[in-house]
């Protein structure tokens, strides 16, 4: 279930990360960070899939997760930019330590199995 939880939480970065490289914006400095958060949240996409054919999870099931996760950050931001912050709020944080260190994300989700 290790394995599982950390997928579950690849996928909801690489929802979160999609929809801040999507984002319109009128400021030139947006292009080449959303340049970088669509190719991460790519990146984190291969992962969740290249992790989940380890455990034998359907990519059925990665890309289901995918797409209801991104439907549920679209309606909390009401599909509006204007108010990305309520995803940063909620996701930012956790995302960001997920990218930085996978590793401990992994052990925190063993950890919980020996509970």
């Amino acid at each position: 279930m290790a394995i599982a939880n950390f997928i579950d939480d690849t996928i909801k970065c690489t929802s979160y990360y999609s929809i801040l490289g999507n984002m319109e914006t009128n400021s030139p400095d947006w292009a080449a960070l959303a340049e970088k958060h669509i190719s991460l949240a790519e990146a984190m996409g291969m992962t969740a899939l290249t992790l989940s054919e380890s455990i034998k999870m359907s990519s059925k099931v990665v890309l289901a997760k995918l797409q209801s996760y991104t439907e549920e950050m679209g309606k909390t931001i009401q599909y509006d930019a204007i108010n990305v912050f309520l995803l940063l709020e909620k996701y930012g944080e956790d995302c960001r330590l997920l990218v930085e260190n996978p590793t401990a994300r992994l052990n925190y989700w063993m950890d919980q199995e020996k509970k």
